[in-house]
């Protein structure tokens, strides 16, 4: 059977009257050193050693001495001040932020163009926080925040989504793609009747990116089936680049990839872009590291170009008619 009652824990403030106590070997001094009287002192050494289930100290007209129990408990004592400061002192670095974990989750696009840039900053303002992240299509993004796998996500503006708060980070124009060569990169911009009346290649229906196309499509009365449906952008702008058809990506996507083999053309239309923004669910409180984190994308924002990338769309290097 256990000398020490489970039911009662140290109080971390007898612990350190005890400790103090043990390393003066003196009640008046230890009172004077924690700034306390010598009988609250006292009580603080009789509680403990309730708590202990043994006697701790003995003590004399002039002298007190730890008893064997005593000896043993203080080299427990000082150890467990010791972790008991160093918990706090982590505690506190993250809640400030300077310590613990960000789980991100990002689309493709973001996690290709926006979010390298930005995680640089981030890393170099909180270097001790280890960053965790998860690349997913749009949807799939959204989920992992509803089920708490992640804190943050940058993806486009969800429609409707209640229990998101959405700050917009920037704009995200959608360009059409063109192998070297193609009808279309006469024009300085094109229409979509223009497009549909070509083979294309696009990203599977579940992407946004795809959804958004299609909706154009059904908006204006056509229907375009592509030749070719892909999973990643990279083979999207290979089977372009191959001739193999023409599509359509997110101008913040093509800013990482070669552009040797394609060509670049602005969609005369306005409307056609995603606003990309840094998502958390409106219930949960922010870690610190998550606020600074969509601090630093929107000060990332502000230092860099990155918000003006429909302006890094490349012009057509033939002509200046709008396809009619």
């Amino acid at each position: 059977m256990p000398i020490i009652n489970p039911r009662r824990r140290v109080n971390i403030r007898d612990l350190e009257a005890f400790v103090e106590v043990a390393q003066a070997l003196s009640f008046s001094r230890a009172a004077e050193n924690l700034h306390i009287s010598q009988p609250t002192l006292s009580d603080k050494i009789r509680n403990l050693e309730r708590t202990i289930g043994a006697r701790l100290l003995d003590r004399h007209t002039r002298s007190v001495e730890l008893t064997s129990v005593g000896k043993e408990f203080l080299k427990l004592g000082r150890q467990l001040l010791f972790e008991f400061d160093l918990t706090f002192e982590r505690l506190e670095s993250v809640v400030t932020g300077n310590a613990g974990s960000l789980r991100i989750a990002a689309s493709p696009s973001v996690m290709a163009s926006f979010l390298p840039g930005a995680l640089r900053r981030f890393s170099g303002r909180l270097p001790g926080v280890e960053v965790q992240l998860i690349e997913k299509v749009y949807e799939d993004c959204i989920d992992a925040l509803r089920c708490r796998q992640v804190e943050v996500v940058l993806t486009p503006r969800k429609q409707t989504a209640a229990d998101l708060m959405q700050r917009e980070l920037f704009v995200d124009k959608l360009v059409l793609i063109c192998p070297e060569g193609h009808p279309l990169t006469h024009f300085q911009s094109v229409r979509w009747e223009q497009i549909a009346q070509f083979p294309q290649v696009a990203m599977r229906p579940t992407s946004n990116v795809r959804q958004l196309i299609d909706h154009e499509y059904l908006r204006i009365g056509l229907t375009v089936t592509p030749v070719y449906e892909v999973d990643r952008v990279n083979s999207m702008i290979g089977f372009i680049g191959a001739g193999l058809g023409i599509g359509i990506l997110p101008s913040s996507f093509l800013r990482v990839y070669n552009q040797d083999a394609i060509s670049l053309v602005p969609i005369d239309d306005l409307a056609l872009s995603r606003v990309i923004c840094a998502s958390y669910l409106l219930d949960a409180t922010l870690s610190s590291p998550a606020q600074i984190f969509i601090e630093t994308c929107i000060e990332h924002l502000l230092d860099t170009e990155t918000i003006k990338l429909t302006d890094s769309v490349r012009t057509p290097r033939n002509g200046s008619g709008v396809v009619s």
